[in-house]
């Protein structure tokens, strides 16, 4: 059955309004150019089916449309991969684009705002006046849960597990 909830996050997802700026910033340069580097193509795959919870088969194919240089015969398996990954969008856009030079081109609403407040601005009152009119508001927590059971990785696989967050789609 439809579920019309899912639907909506899809296609805020697909024209970058999720209200998480690391991830609107790399689906709107993906929309305008058709090309994205291969860590911003992880990021929004494992956030839009894992934060998101997005099915994978249409996040792919709207990847796919977007893309270039999409090839499924190369790509696939990439996508897959970076689906499985738990990804904060968070501390992946601040250890990525510290300065916001990425989210500042393609986030004009949110470009007058000082990095920390342009990274995640929920948290600063002056840009949080903003969400729902010039910007979304986040459509889930900015930062991924850790599923029931799970045990923390340590700092040397967390900061490897951010360097491979990378694929080529």
């Amino acid at each position: 059955p439809p579920d019309p909830a899912a639907d909506a996050r899809l296609a805020a997802w697909a024209r970058g309004e999720t209200g998480l700026p690391a991830v609107d910033a790399a689906m709107r340069a993906l929309i305008h150019d058709g090309m994205l580097d291969a860590g911003r193509r992880g990021l929004l795959a494992a956030v839009g089916c894992g934060q998101l919870g997005l099915d994978p088969g249409a996040c792919c194919r709207v990847l796919a449309r977007l893309s270039a240089d999409y090839d499924p015969r190369l790509h696939g398996a990439q996508f897959h991969a970076a689906v499985a990954r738990r990804v904060d969008p968070l501390r992946w856009a601040r250890a990525a684009d510290p300065e916001g030079v990425f989210l500042r081109r393609w986030l004009p609403e949110l470009a007058d705002l000082p990095p920390d407040a342009l990274h995640a601005p929920w948290t600063c009152p002056a840009a949080a006046r903003r969400l729902g009119r010039r910007y979304p508001h986040p459509l889930v927590a900015p930062a991924p849960g850790r599923p029931a059971g799970s045990r923390s990785a340590s700092p040397a696989a967390r900061r490897q597990d951010s360097r491979q967050l990378a694929f080529d789609l």
